[in-house]
């Protein structure tokens, strides 16, 4: 089954939101992604998530490798980075995401979408992974003394899914140290997702 999903972007003649209720459209555009393409747009949205949790704390991307200033750990969002974590972590509900690499790993999947496709979904899993470790670390510093086995247990399932993603795409490196290596070009969809707060 081949199931696409269309998002339709409208630009109206006035001003919106307005208090006329119907205004006339005067440009449509459409962009139509595949379910490859869902597939990395959904993983970018979970890294996009996790950053905005940083971000709105002054953490700084690939904090594993530079450091958290304590200031900024006060500032952050304690239980909504915890569950956020421990949704994307956590081996009940990881499979979700490594559902991706399953799935487009098989070998009709590889045919279809070419190795440039697997090269696309690779990148978002790095982006993913990358953000991923930054929240763990933040979150290994701002837990309490008492929190230290579940801290063990959901570095432990990074780790594994880790493992999985290689299992599933060779010995590759999925996560970014620096900057320069990070593809951060997002595809239209992505941006106005973000923009307008909207997940998929």
């Amino acid at each position: 089954m081949n199931i696409n999903q269309i998002f339709a972007y409208l630009s109206v003649e006035g001003p919106f939101p307005s208090k006329t209720r119907r205004q006339k459209v005067v440009v449509r555009n459409e962009i139509v992604l595949n379910p490859l393409e869902l597939a990395c747009d959904s993983l970018r949205q979970k890294a996009l998530q996790i950053r905005r949790i940083l971000a709105a704390a002054g953490i700084a991307p690939r904090c594993a490798f530079v450091g958290v200033e304590a200031a900024a750990i006060a500032r952050l969002d304690f239980k909504g980075l915890q569950l956020f974590l421990q949704g994307a972590v956590s081996p009940t509900v990881n499979v979700g995401v490594l559902a991706y690499a399953e799935a487009f790993t098989s070998p009709s999947q590889k045919e279809r979408y070419g190795q440039n496709g697997i090269d696309k979904l690779v990148t978002s899993f790095k982006i993913l992974m990358t953000e991923l470790q930054d929240a763990l670390e933040v979150n290994a510093k701002a837990i309490r003394s008492d929190q230290h086995e579940y801290q063990e247990m959901l570095q432990k399932s990074f780790i594994g899914m880790l493992e999985r993603l290689k299992d599933f795409f060779g010995d590759q490196e999925f996560i970014n140290r620096s900057d320069s290596s990070m593809d951060n070009t997002y595809d239209a969809a992505y941006v106005l997702n973000s923009i307008g707060g909207f997940d998929i």
